[in-house]
């Protein structure tokens, strides 16, 4: 996690996890993923290829999904949009990478 705009805004790798049947993440494409406002989803890096974020591409499972926002409050609905019915938390569809930005 980098903290950016004198702590206002932040932007973080998430490691997705799960398949189509356990995460809200994990075979959408970007486009239809419910983000906040001010949150873009920059690159997803899978095995040694980095794919520029576009609303057709499709998150796989172990993608790593860099995410920008513009306000740290948002991180709470994120938390909410990417929760399945399975997973209890955010945390168990994404792994933070917090040493890699």
């Amino acid at each position: 996690m980098a903290t950016l705009r004198h702590g206002i805004a932040e932007a973080i790798e998430i490691v997705a996890h799960g398949d189509e049947s356990t995460s809200n993440v994990v075979g959408r494409k970007i486009g239809e993923l419910r983000l906040p406002m001010g949150t873009i989803i920059g690159a997803l890096l899978r095995g040694n290829d980095v794919i520029v974020a576009r609303r057709q591409v499709v998150i796989e499972e172990g993608d790593h999904v860099v995410i920008y926002l513009s306000d740290k409050k948002n991180v709470p609905e994120i938390e909410k949009n990417c929760s399945s019915q399975v997973h209890s938390s955010f945390n168990d569809l994404f792994t933070f990478k917090s040493d890699s930005l």
